[in-house]
């Protein structure tokens, strides 16, 4: 059999699992591979280098790792927020947020190390409800880079309630009761009410009773309820139309309206063990969920009022109400998530709560509804497009609408990389819409990168390594770039550190000049004079770092007294820990004179055709017992200076011999980019 041309023309499979290493007839095993470290994969299909990172500082606490979250108020105007033993600091644009005189601002919160990674999350606009089952629920709000409160959420209406209630009858031979509230011209919401009593004679046209009160600021009507037959009813709405301090009304004995009661003072988390442990927003309500005295209630809120819960008598639509994921087992609610439909993640599957017959959410005969039985992890889902992911039993699963159940459902999109979750328990993931991208971060401190794309059917998985251990990460979009803010662990010359990096994702470098990083935990010193030395290194003190001096690798050096030192003078530094991108592929399989499959079968890899683009130094060998490598030719370049990238396709000749396996290695172990897009092995067969 003369030799063999095999291209591999795509890795949207990614990385696949041990157990599927012989499953030729698997559609996706021509587009997988054994081992993906370092690399993501691209929307058309190949490879790209995965970005180093950027030194912003040292974690708050050093003994635990922090928690990062994303505060996203806009498209461009994002912040990480590092959530540590008792303290908040602000992350923005690869820096912390300073105070006028220079120092980190740093913000009191109610939580410790051990509790921060037990808190819920829900924004809206400038402020973030946070819920933790020890805490009273809290509101961080921002008001300035540099200025942000938390204070305990109060649950009764932000309308303030009428002052200076008074009454006025005629004669005193009866007793009556009133109530007034005031109404909210900006968002409706209603007061609770203030009441008087007095007494007077029966009602009627020439005996009255006159109510006056004051006037509440930006309120411009005011509902009167009058007891009656032990209830209070509505008997007017009074419109504020006059300059006057007070208002008044008179009551000629108007037929009380008990359709229409007032709202009834309620705050349903007013124990420490009535504390929710989460939090969500959905059709303009707050839902608060799982106290450790019932961890299957939900309580929403009024419409359009997230800190009031009040009630009235009977039921409006816009009243708080509550509900319950009642099954055959307890459901611990873990987490609300706000799609067509709100929907509940539980210890025991997933729920849907459903409108009654006004057709939006009410407290009028809500409906709740399980969806699925599969287990929810506790970790927060994350929403892209129209559609959730969620963890179950640490397995990844979608949750979408099906129109042929009419409910939600979805599928494990982990099950072809089931090596990359199985046994590991996963304490942070986030998603970067600008590359599709999603981290996960596990509690043994790997990291694993998922490129998906629903309506393509793109799922790969990738690993991502480090000189260290990942320990939480967030993605944040700040002036029109989106980054990965992460807490690394590294063992610096033997003294382990907690470390806030900046991972930037998208870096489309064209040429050696372009400024780009593959480093980790690096530095950057951009100078207007050449120099062949940089200090300001001590947080790497004593590690071996790799050094770019204006677009070209200088090598390896050691930290000593917090500086390096380089033989080519530059103007543009970039110092940090180096770390290498691995494809490992899958053997190599073609079909046989006789229709059989090559699996099992002597072959030998002589030669390989690399697809790159905008590349720099890389090198490829046909793995066998010495893994001989080669690297292709590059342009001419002198000591210091950049190899001028590559694009297109290079040719190599490899050494090694016959063996069963049939795969190839190729390794970026310099801090410049690679992406593949495509690989042709020269097969020869037999031997």
């Amino acid at each position: 059999m003369s030799d063999l041309n095999i291209t591999q023309s795509a890795f949207n499979a990614g990385e696949l699992s041990p157990r599927l290493y012989s499953r030729v007839n698997l559609e996706k095993y021509a587009s997988g591979a054994k081992v993906i470290a370092n690399f993501y994969v691209m929307k058309e299909g190949g490879l790209n280098k995965r970005p180093g990172s950027y030194f912003i500082g040292e974690a708050y606490n050093q003994s635990k790792p922090s928690r990062l979250k994303r505060f996203q108020f806009s498209e461009d105007q994002g912040y990480a927020l590092e959530f540590s033993d008792h303290k908040m600091r602000v992350i923005s644009e690869g820096g912390f947020v300073v105070k006028e005189d220079g120092g980190i601002f740093e913000l009191d919160i109610p939580f410790d190390i051990d509790e921060i990674w037990q808190m819920k999350f829900e924004q809206s606009a400038d402020v973030v409800y946070i819920t933790h089952p020890s805490h009273l629920p809290q509101m961080l709000k921002r008001f300035d880079h540099d200025n942000w409160t938390i204070e305990d959420m109060a649950f009764v209406p932000k309308t303030p309630t009428p002052t200076g209630l008074t009454a006025k009858g005629s004669g005193t031979s009866q007793t009556y009761k009133y109530k007034v509230s005031a109404i909210n011209e900006e968002t409706g919401e209603e007061s609770l009410t203030a009441m008087v009593e007095v007494k007077s004679d029966q009602l009627s046209q020439t005996k009255q009773i006159t109510l006056t009160w004051n006037k509440v600021e930006g309120c411009k009507k005011y509902n009167v309820y009058r007891l009656s037959a032990g209830m209070y009813g509505w008997i007017s709405t009074v419109v504020d139309d006059d300059d006057a301090a007070t208002i008044s009304m008179s009551d000629d004995n108007v037929a009380p309206d008990f359709n229409i009661t007032p709202a009834i003072k309620r705050n349903p988390f007013d124990g420490p063990n009535k504390y929710p442990s989460v939090c969500g927003i959905h059709e303009q309500r707050m839902a608060m969920a799982a106290t450790y005295e019932d961890y299957e209630l939900i309580e929403m809120s009024r419409a359009g009022t997230y800190n009031n819960f009040t009630m009235s008598n009977p039921l409006q639509d816009d009243d708080a109400f509550s509900i319950r994921a009642t099954g055959k087992q307890i459901n611990t609610i873990y987490h609300l998530i706000s799609l067509n439909d709100l929907l509940i993640t539980t210890a025991n599957g997933v729920w849907k709560v459903m409108p009654g017959d006004t057709g939006f959410l009410s407290g009028k005969w809500p409906k709740i509804k399980q969806q699925n039985v599969y287990h929810c992890d506790n970790i927060e889902p994350l929403i892209i497009g129209n559609q959730a992911l969620f963890m179950s039993d640490g397995h990844v699963r979608t949750l979408g609408y099906a129109l042929t159940s009419d409910g939600y459902d979805g599928e494990d999109i982990s099950i072809l990389a089931t090596h990359l979750f199985d046994g590991r328990q996963l304490v942070a993931w986030d998603y970067c819409s600008s590359a599709n991208l999603i981290w996960f971060v596990f509690a043994d401190g790997g990291a694993v990168a998922l490129t998906f794309i629903k309506e393509q059917q793109l799922v790969a998985y990738t690993r991502y390594i480090t000189e260290g251990w990942f320990e939480s990460i967030c993605s944040v979009k700040e002036n029109g770039v989106e980054s990965i803010y992460a807490v690394v662990l590294r063992n610096v010359n033997g003294t382990p550190k907690r470390f806030l990096e900046r991972f930037v994702i998208n870096q489309d470098s064209e040429n050696k000049e372009d400024d780009y990083l593959f480093m980790d935990c690096a530095a950057r010193a951009d100078l207007e004079e050449s120099v062949s030395e940089v200090a300001g290194l001590d947080y790497l003190e004593g590690a071996t770092v790799g050094v770019m001096v204006d677009g070209g690798y200088q090598g390896e050096k050691v930290v000593e007294n917090g500086k390096i030192s380089f033989v080519t003078p530059g103007k543009h530094i970039k110092v940090g820990l180096l770390y290498d991108a691995l494809l490992h592929s899958l053997s190599i399989d073609y079909p046989l004179n006789n229709g059989t499959s090559s699996q099992g079968q002597y072959k030998r890899i002589s030669g390989a055709r690399i697809m790159v683009e905008n590349s720099g130094s890389f090198k490829i060998a046909q793995v066998d017992d010495k893994n001989q490598f080669v690297r292709p030719a590059m342009s001419y370049q002198n000591y210091g200076e950049g190899y001028d990238f590559v694009s297109g396709t290079r040719r190599v000749d490899l050494e090694g011999g016959y063996n069963f396996a049939g795969e190839i290695e190729i390794v970026s172990d310099t801090p410049t980019p690679l992406t593949i897009n495509a690989i042709t092995a020269v097969v020869a067969h037999g031997g």
